[in-house]
């Protein structure tokens, strides 16, 4: 008993490792009637499918097709024109309203194919975990001397708010602004605090 009150002691201490431990907690619970039923965070039906999930794959085969034919072919290509895209239109500029150049999917894109919903979902389960960072973040900045616990309870209530659960399986790229907006704050409160010193 004293050898688990003292791990237990050891994670709450560590305010990072708490925090990625109950996040992981409430994913497991959260989600896991989603993955016992072999389903993932791709809804079949709105613009989740039909607009973010394709636009993702076409973003991954877009990206793999550039690193081939640089490897392979040692010539870097970057297409900047598809006339598959309705009748013809620019890449760059159509996609990135979903997510092309997001940090945040760069090492989802080169999942192979067969398991691309999976790694479309983690990505969004990482832009969760980084919403609550950012409000652990936030609350460190603007309330140092408050017990883990409170920070943790905000960042779990911000990142599972009811928003972000919609938007898990709807528009996604409303994840990144919620994951970058607490930062966003910690950032301006910072700055706020220099001032007055």
């Amino acid at each position: 008993m004293a050898k688990v009150k003292t791990l237990f002691l050891k994670i709450y201490n560590n305010l990072l490792l708490f925090y990625s431990v109950m996040f992981l907690l409430t994913v497991l619970l959260g989600f896991s009637y989603v993955y016992t039923k072999g389903m993932v965070l791709v809804s079949q039906s709105g613009d989740n499918y039909t607009q973010h999930f394709k636009a993702f794959v076409y973003y991954s085969d877009f990206i793999k097709g550039i690193l081939k034919r640089l490897v392979f072919e040692r010539r870097l290509v970057i297409p900047h024109w598809d006339f598959g895209i309705g009748e013809g239109y620019d890449i760059l500029t159509t996609f990135n309203y979903y997510g092309m150049g997001d940090p945040i999917n760069i090492p989802f894109i080169l999942f192979p194919r067969k398991i691309i919903s999976i790694a479309f979902s983690l990505g969004n389960i990482l832009r969760l975990y980084l919403m609550g960072l950012g409000v652990v973040h936030y609350c460190r900045v603007s309330l140092p001397k408050t017990d883990n616990a409170a920070y943790v309870a905000g960042a779990l209530s911000y990142a599972f708010c009811g928003f972000a659960l919609s938007n898990v399986r709807g528009h996604t790229i409303f994840l990144t602004a919620l994951a970058a907006l607490p930062f966003l704050f910690a950032v301006i409160e910072s700055y706020l605090k220099e001032r007055r010193r």
